[in-house]
């Protein structure tokens, strides 16, 4: 008879806990569920953030589209990321940071969702890095021109104060010889880029523009700084003529700049950025797996 008893009590305490452990991961799930509301708050903030941004604007967007024509469109979407996005993105992780994961299943549910945010994080961080990466070429091709323009002005100040020069003898014999030099480089320079520019891949190109064009128009430079020029309008035009070159070479760098954006965009598959915030909605499919398992076992 004790024996009875003592299997009745001990079954009679083994389901007491029971409930009780039970009853326990229910009101711990309640208290999880609770939190999740506020974190779902600040979801729906993001993601209506998200959609002000308009990125399905991009749908069809390619590297050529990256022009100047594009410039503000673009520039206005890299702001709406940093200055709203971002603080809405911040808020939303805070939230589920916070998240409660008092047992086991509720911290496996919990680790669940935060790995959906990071991956909403990194759709974020993709979007703002092709943003990034067409504004720079754009901004590239822009110093391209404004080296361009340079340039031709001092190329200019060159030819005048050459032909200025030549009033006088001295003035004659020092402008021819600076003449001289100018083409001989020219022809120099001209022969490498042309062989340089046949590389198609733009790594390549650039590397070699880099490696070849840039030490040669630096060669240049030196060689117009050590030249002895004893007339004045001359020793001017060969000053010009250095500033020319230095114009020259920051042209041809930002050409190797250029090439380099321009491979990272054909790299780039437009197609899979995520546009829309209904598409971020995909990442959380674990996390409601789960969520649904512990809710069938309570």
């Amino acid at each position: 008879m004790k024996n009875i008893l003592f299997l009745v009590m001990t079954f009679l305490i083994i389901t007491v806990t029971l409930t009780a452990c039970g009853h326990n991961d229910k009101q711990e799930k309640q208290q999880f569920d609770q939190k999740m509301k506020t974190v779902e708050q600040k979801e729906k903030a993001y993601y209506k953030a998200w959609d002000d941004v308009n990125l399905e604007a991009l749908k069809s967007f390619n590297q050529t589209d990256a022009t100047e024509d594009n410039h503000e469109m673009l520039k206005k979407k890299k702001e709406q990321i940093d200055q709203t996005l971002r603080p809405k993105f911040k808020a939303y992780r805070d939230a589920a940071e916070q998240l409660p994961g008092s047992n086991d299943d509720l911290k496996a549910l919990k680790r669940t969702y935060l790995t959906a945010v990071d991956k909403k994080e990194k759709a974020l961080n993709e979007v703002n890095q092709f943003l990034e990466l067409c504004l720079n070429a754009i901004e590239s091709n822009e110093n391209i021109l404004a080296h361009t323009r340079k340039f031709e002005q001092h190329r200019s100040t060159v030819e005048k104060g050459l032909a200025h020069a030549k009033a006088t003898a001295l003035g004659y014999s020092e402008s021819v010889k600076i003449e001289q030099t100018l083409i001989q480089n020219n022809e120099n320079i001209k022969r490498v880029v042309e062989r340089v520019l046949e590389e198609k891949n733009d790594i390549q190109r650039a590397n070699k523009i880099n490696k070849e064009v840039i030490p040669l128009i630096k060669n240049d430079i030196k060689a117009l700084n050590k030249e002895r020029i004893n007339e004045s309008t001359v020793n001017n035009a060969r000053q010009s003529a250095i500033q020319m070159y230095y114009e020259l070479e920051y042209y041809y760098k930002e050409r190797a700049q250029s090439a380099q954006y321009s491979q990272r965009l054909s790299k780039t598959n437009v197609k899979r950025l995520i546009k829309t915030s209904k598409e971020l909605e995909q990442y959380e499919g674990q996390y409601h797996k789960k969520n649904d398992e512990i809710e069938r076992a309570l």
